[in-house]
């Protein structure tokens, strides 16, 4: 077998592979005598049919899965012969093939980067600073009462003001034509609140109850359902109850139907659970300051292929939330992907060159993540998942390939907390409050 390999760029590579007319032949061989045992052909026995007609009649699949063969018995050969690894699967362009003589095919791939790591301690972060103000523990006890209000009639007035719950049928139309998702019966509409096009919840106050009127709303640019965006549309209206939300007091009583004893104690678990997110949220940006002063410390040449499909895995998960967040099926127009992607292009250079330089340091130092450190962090997040929950989690990491990214993400965790030791503490605080 000849090999070939020349540079078509910085990271480029095209390998070019001959195969000798012998093991061609060989190939056909088996090929041609695989495809007989199962294929039937009128007048002979399965296998017994003449290599001269089999090649007749299925002459082109004979010659794909011949080409499929060498190449699968040779590629990996030659690539191990001129020790280059591919970044992705190669690209194939296979030469004419014909039994009794040698076959040619070639493949173009790019290589992975020489990741440098020359500098990793006395990267500058800022300090870590984890404050829950009074306000703060105050502002989510408002929220706790706001979530607990209860809807309650309103008898002293008939007519709708903001702020106002209404209990009403609505129905939408378009040129006349009710529209799918338009139509709703004893709907709950808070007046002005979040969630509703203003038009239609603003058009709502000021009716009597109970009443109907027409609310003409045009459905903004960037709507979710590109069927309506743009478009102006009517709704008929009926209200037919006005209700308030009424919250409960801030006292004992309350912080008891919160899960506490008393409303001291309701303050003392809101501010565990404030400190607690809040230091996740700081440790995150933590991370990200961490990534960044390290990429910026240690720069190598990439490959733009990597950022870009870097990219475009952003920009599929980013769909993938939206989706999970609206619970249909979502696609973004290609105007929207292509921005989306743009915006996605500094953010994926810097994980692509991060991840890579923590694998790298992990190498130099000698880090390693054992199966017992894997399963100890499975049986952690199965726990934490509670007795319903649990089970799945510890079936979906049964899978090899769950195991392996859970390996990864370790293992980057202990290159984080290494650098993070060896860091400087330089700016403004982060997680204050």
């Amino acid at each position: 077998m000849d090999v070939q390999l020349e540079e078509t760029g910085r990271f480029g590579r095209k390998l070019s592979v001959t195969v000798p007319a012998p093991q061609v032949q060989k190939a056909f061989d088996a090929v041609t005598k695989e495809i007989g045992k199962t294929t039937r052909v009128p007048g002979f026995r399965p296998g017994k049919a003449p290599r001269e007609l089999l090649e007749k009649q299925f002459g082109g699949r004979i010659k794909g899965e011949v080409a499929d063969k060498l190449v699968g018995e040779t590629l990996m050969q030659a690539l191990g012969e001129k020790n280059v690894a591919p970044l992705a699967m190669p690209q194939l362009q296979v030469g004419d093939l014909e039994r009794g003589n040698a076959f040619s095919y070639s493949a173009e791939f790019e290589i992975p980067p020489e990741v440098k790591v020359t500098l990793t301690k006395g990267l500058k972060v800022p300090p870590l600073r984890v404050d829950v103000s009074a306000d703060d523990i105050e502002k989510q006890l408002e929220q706790m009462r706001k979530q607990a209000a209860q809807l309650v009639p309103v008898l002293v007035r008939d007519v709708v003001e903001k702020g106002d719950v209404v209990l009403m049928d609505y129905e939408g139309t378009i040129g006349g034509v009710p529209f799918a998702g338009g139509k709703a019966d004893n709907a709950l509409i808070e007046v002005g609140g979040e969630g509703y096009l203003k038009e239609f919840s603003g058009g709502i106050e000021g009716a009597k109850c109970p009443s109907e009127r027409s609310v003409p709303v045009t459905f903004p640019a960037d709507y979710g359902n590109k069927d309506l965006a743009g478009k102006p549309a009517t709704f008929k209206i009926k209200v037919k109850e006005i209700k308030k939300k009424e919250m409960p007091a801030l006292d004992d009583e309350f912080a008891r139907d919160m899960g506490s004893e008393t409303l001291a104690a309701l303050r003392t678990k809101v501010k565990e659970g404030l400190t607690l997110q809040k230091k996740r949220d700081a440790e995150l940006d933590e991370r990200k300051h961490l990534m960044e002063a390290l990429v910026a410390a240690n720069p190598f040449e990439l490959p733009p292929s990597m950022v870009h499909e870097q990219a475009k895995r952003m920009v599929a998960s980013a769909t993938a939330r939206i989706e999970q967040m609206v619970g249909r099926r979502f696609s973004l127009s290609l105007p929207e992907r292509e921005n989306l992607y743009k915006e996605s292009l500094e953010n994926a250079e810097t994980q692509v060159r991060s991840g890579l330089l923590l694998l790298e340091i992990a190498t130099q130092e000698k880090m390693e993540v054992d199966s017992a450190a894997i399963d100890a962090e499975i049986e952690r997040m199965a726990a934490s998942a509670g007795p319903e929950d649990g089970p799945r989690v510890r079936t979906y990491y049964r899978d090899r390939d769950q195991q392996e990214r859970l390996r990864f993400k370790l293992l980057e965790d202990m290159v984080v907390k290494h650098l993070l030791e060896h860091a400087e503490r330089d700016g403004t605080p982060l997680g204050g409050a």
